[in-house]
């Protein structure tokens, strides 16, 4: 679904609570960068279960990150920064999951950087959340920038910081495809666990060591606010581990106590909202008006997608699909292909970037494996993904390409485009 958030449509994933259903809603705000992909599944089985003890979940993706509309260099220095976008966001979100289940509890759940988004968005939420879950919270937002560029200059893409500065001047971290400038650098910078006291009752901090976190809250808030530490490890986050991050289940069923455990139940069924969904959402480019969907297709669904395209009398000649390149939740590696694929639709083209099946929002094949990268039915991932554009798009496709290796001509209807050589070859 879509929530509008400013000028913003923000991507989120809504999981309906099953009977008997409780009236209380957990939204689950993410990190950034390459802790947002990492920390993804984890928050999908999280809000599986909580949403089977009769939780509803609503996943959040901020502002210009994941499939979400907004660009993360080009606002003003008028204009909010970023981190005051994702903030306002979480504040929508939670606006959003109470018109759904009216009345409703709210607890926010931050993972990293989004415990002290949480804990900042809080403050404008007084009466509505219930409380706090901080998820491994950094002890402020300097320790944090500080870790990115730590880990940023330890790849070996820091070779091309020069020459990326040079062509986006902008840019002041560049971390794993996922761009920032300067006054959303300087933003998160100044977020600080003491200095972001929730106007809440009650905060709970897991995290290997959480005594710090609770330190800093206690003393910024004094007794008004009941913080309560729990020790467990992130395996999520394990930075040794380079494909498939193992799922947290310790930290898991913390956070599922500390959501689920004494949520009161809707005394009515019927008290809960009828579901309203906005299929597709439309926003300006640079010259056009952009219109982007979110589809399920395939056999019974099973395969999530997002659909750009031009709004214009004129249909597309050109269709592209979009390939992921592993185990991240959404197409690209950090938003580029959410970029690519507006910046292309500007120019008439239209693309379905898409999930593969078993990974990000895609169901998998029955008995197929999840969280891996080069899995088997990648070709009747990529079939489902041609068919809906054929169906959509029945114009597109017409131009042929040559082989180099032969002087034969090569005319196939549909490009796709592949992230990388080896996924090409």
């Amino acid at each position: 679904r879509w929530v509008r958030s400013g000028g913003d449509w923000c991507v989120a994933h809504w999981h309906q609570a099953k009977r008997p259903i409780r009236r209380r809603v957990a939204i689950l705000c993410p990190s950034i960068g390459s802790e947002r992909m990492r920390g993804e599944r984890a928050f999908r089985i999280l809000a599986d279960r909580l949403a089977a003890r009769g939780v509803s979940v609503l996943r959040l993706d901020y502002p210009a990150t994941g499939n979400s509309t907004g660009d993360a260099l080009r606002a003003g220095e008028r204009d909010p920064d970023l981190v005051q976008r994702w903030c306002q966001s979480i504040i929508d979100a939670a606006a959003h999951a109470t018109q759904l289940v009216p009345g409703a509890e709210i607890v926010l759940v931050g993972r990293r950087l989004g415990a002290l988004l949480v804990l900042q968005a809080s403050r404008a939420l007084p009466s509505m959340v219930k409380g706090c879950v901080l998820w491994d919270p950094p002890t402020s937002g300097r320790s944090f920038v500080r870790e990115l560029r730590l880990r940023e200059s330890a790849r070996f893409d820091h070779r091309y910081a020069e020459e990326l500065a040079r062509e986006h001047p902008g840019i002041a971290l560049q971390w794993e495809g996922h761009r920032f400038d300067r006054r959303t650098v300087e933003a998160m910078e100044r977020l600080t666990l003491d200095g972001s006291a929730p106007s809440i009752e009650l905060v709970d901090v897991i995290a290997h060591e959480p005594e710090r976190a609770v330190a800093s809250l206690a003393r910024a808030s004094g007794a008004e606010l009941h913080v309560t530490g729990h020790r467990a490890a992130d395996a999520a986050f394990d930075w040794s581990v380079y494909d498939g991050p193992a799922i947290p289940e310790q930290c898991l069923a913390i956070v599922e106590r500390c959501i689920a455990d004494d949520a009161p139940l809707v005394d009515d069924d019927d008290a809960v909202a009828d579901d309203v969904r906005v299929p597709s959402v439309a926003f300006h480019g640079n010259e056009h008006t952009i219109m982007e969907e979110l589809v399920r297709f395939g056999a019974a669904g099973a395969m999530f997608g997002v659909s750009t395209t031009r709004v214009s009398h004129a249909p597309p000649t050109t269709a592209a699909l979009i390939l992921p390149t592993g185990i991240e939740p959404s197409s690209g590696y950090g938003d580029m292909w959410a970029r690519f694929a507006r910046r292309a639709a500007e120019q008439g083209m239209a693309t379905l970037r898409i999930d593969w099946r078993g990974n990000g929002e895609s169901r998998p094949h029955p008995g197929g494996e999840v969280n891996v990268s080069y899995g088997a039915g990648r070709s009747e991932d990529v079939v489902e993904g041609i068919a809906w554009l054929r169906a959509h798009f029945p114009g597109a496709g017409t131009k042929g390409c040559r082989r180099r290796s032969t002087s034969t001509t090569w005319r196939p209807r549909w490009r796709c485009s592949l992230p990388t050589v080896s996924s090409a070859r």
